[in-house]
């Protein structure tokens, strides 16, 4: 076809296991890929069709063949969260740790997909927990671990088996975001409990200087603030920094945690009203008053 799709990559593709086995049988190339370098079982993978799967691997189709994406058929099926073909395919050597172009791995995409099974699966095959991507969009970003997608998304079940698996709770990504940063942007109090269990550092800072607390006060996240502040030893406010809420800081050379509790608590407040107002309005600009139903009705 048009993408350079055999007649087996389509078939693959729609699920035809009869077809796949008449075409194989008719010594169709199993292995042959199309113009962005998927091969029928990268097909099969991805769309689900463990039958499919089964029968590639019997006719001896290469499990560890990389797409022009850097994708393996191992990673499209934890990203979609086959966990029946994931296990089929490491059973038949699939390489856990192979890193797409972004540097994602199979691991990566079953924890933000939430597979909490598939995510087992892999680590039981030695997939390894401390892999960072190297996603570069000109920004500096990349250099996230599995651990630090788990508390992106408030994953906290899929981050308690990557920590019993030897995931690093203090991992930095290029940006010196750590993890517990991710967990207090996100304002995931139980996940930051969970790091702390662990051994995770508060007072770690990104490369503008900033800590968890910090993040967790500029998103006005009261609950993380209620819990980093006891814990955060060094307070220093970075040059750098002027959020309009540690400029109000700075003026008092004495941090206490009443003072910014209560700051971020009113800010929070006043957030929520602000919301509010903006709705009413909108709802009584949209709403037809009583005159206009009078006219529509004449």
């Amino acid at each position: 076809d048009c993408e350079g799709s055999s007649a087996l990559v389509v078939a693959a593709y729609c699920g035809f296991t009869d077809v796949i086995k008449l075409l194989l049988e008719r010594k169709a190339t199993v292995d042959l890929s199309n113009n962005s370098g998927n091969t029928a079982l990268h097909m099969a993978a991805e769309k689900g069709f463990k039958d499919v799967v089964d029968v590639l691997i019997v006719h001896k189709a290469k499990v560890n063949l990389i797409s022009n994406s850097g994708s393996t058929a191992l990673k499209l099926a934890a990203h979609n969260g086959f966990i029946d073909i994931v296990k089929l395919l490491i059973n038949h050597k699939a390489k856990v740790n192979v890193q797409c172009k972004t540097g994602a791995t199979a691991l990566m995409a079953a924890t933000s997909d939430g597979s909490l099974e598939i995510v087992n699966a892999l680590l039981d095959a030695k997939a390894d927990p401390n892999v960072t991507d190297y996603h570069n969009d000109g920004a500096g970003s990349g250099g996230f671990t599995a651990l630090m997608i788990a508390a992106e998304h408030g994953k906290i079940e899929i981050a308690r088996v990557l920590l019993k698996h030897g995931a690093d709770p203090n991992a930095q990504n290029k940006k010196g975001s750590s993890v517990m940063m991710e967990a207090a942007a996100n304002n995931h109090v139980n996940y930051i409990r969970l790091l702390l269990e662990y051994g995770a550092t508060y007072d770690l800072r990104d490369k503008n200087g900033c800590t968890a607390l910090m993040v967790a006060v500029v998103k006005k996240h009261v609950d993380s603030v209620r819990l980093l502040l006891p814990h955060t030893k060094n307070l220093e406010i970075p040059k750098t920094f002027n959020q309009a809420n540690f400029v109000v800081f700075c003026k008092n050379p004495i941090w206490h945690t009443p003072a910014i509790i209560d700051l971020v608590e009113r800010e929070d407040r006043w957030r929520r009203r602000r919301s509010w107002l903006t709705f009413r309005s909108a709802y009584y600009k949209a709403k037809p008053t009583s005159d206009s139903h009078e006219k529509s009705s004449s």
